[in-house]
């Protein structure tokens, strides 16, 4: 729907989301953030293609990658450097 309102409108939208595969099938640009810096911005096909394992662990929902994620409890923990490259 968001995708065919901006078209009917030829407008732009904002959309921020956790939902990575639903996001990615009705937009034309990604930006993705991290600690306040932008990772990658291009298409949802580049963002698939790119060899970034920040970039993987995030849309891939993987544990594993440059930040370590751990269950504790209802507590998420996450660590690793900050810097991201």
């Amino acid at each position: 729907m968001i995708s065919r309102v901006n078209k009917a409108l030829r407008s732009t939208s904002i959309m921020v989301t956790h939902d990575i595969e639903k996001s990615l099938e009705i937009v034309d640009q990604v930006i993705f953030l991290a600690h306040g810096e932008i990772m990658f911005s291009g298409s949802p096909q580049e963002m698939r293609e790119l060899d970034s394992p920040w970039v993987r662990q995030f849309v891939g929902g993987l544990a594993d990658g440059p930040r370590s994620i751990s269950l504790s409890g209802a507590n998420v923990v996450a660590s690793g450097p900050v810097g991201i490259k």
